[in-house]
């Protein structure tokens, strides 16, 4: 709303100088209570009354004009451009037991959906629906178990549900074989959101470890489990 400030103050001025020879003291154009209203500044009479009158023959004015199609604009505006999530992030829980890395993640629908149909090459859906073949080869890339060589392993669904604007997707992998050090990489709409947030809870036995992983740093060494 400030910027709508020097609007009505032009207009205004603008208006007086178009009429400065029909102003009456005392008198205030019907608008007047519109801005006092919106900018708290309500000018008095001299006897210290608020007098409001109209002046026969005067129209809306310039200012009232000026602040109407303003407002109007900026109304269409807001519900025109409805407002992006706050915070770009993703929640897994990394389960480790028995070998196996299971990881259930939450995602938020429209941009999965967005993001899996760019990768695809195609347009993006008004439904924020997934197709699960194009869904899965998003993952297997931005999705990963390392070892300590390098040597990486794509993970393989296990599930995909949508609970109103929220998928829960489920992926499993073996760890690697050894003691080596493993990691896991989650990158999942990073190439959406430059600020995106990925965080990762790892549970192994009574091992609890959360880690967040961005853009700059995808990767989180996987605990070993007791």
């Amino acid at each position: 709303m400030e910027f709508l400030i020097p609007v009505t103050i032009v207009a205004t001025g603008a208006e007086n100088l178009w009429r400065r020879k029909r102003i009456v003291a005392g008198e205030m154009a019907r608008h007047r209570p519109v801005f006092a209203l919106l900018f708290g500044r309500v000018p008095a009479a001299p006897d210290g009354r608020l007098r409001i009158g109209v002046r026969r023959g005067h129209g809306l004015g310039l200012a009232a004009a000026a602040m109407i199609a303003t407002l109007t604009t900026a109304a269409l505006i807001a519900l025109s451009w409805p407002p992006p999530h706050e915070i770009h992030s993703t929640l897994t829980v990394a389960s480790l037991d028995a070998g196996v890395l299971e990881l259930r993640i939450r995602v938020f629908a429209d941009d999965l959906s967005a993001i899996v149909a760019a990768f695809a090459g195609r347009p993006v859906p008004a439904d924020s629906s997934v197709r699960e073949p194009e869904l899965r080869r998003y993952v297997q890339h931005h999705v990963a178990v390392s070892d300590a060589a390098g040597r990486t392993i794509p993970p393989e669904s296990c599930g995909v549900e949508r609970v109103r604007e929220v998928y829960l997707l489920c992926y499993r992998t073996p760890r690697p074989a050894g003691r080596a050090v493993a990691h896991l990489r989650n990158a999942l709409l990073t190439d959406l959101h430059d600020d995106q947030v990925n965080v990762v809870q790892f549970v192994a036995g009574s091992k609890r470890r959360s880690t967040l992983l961005t853009r700059a740093t995808p990767s989180s060494p996987i605990p070993a489990r007791d």
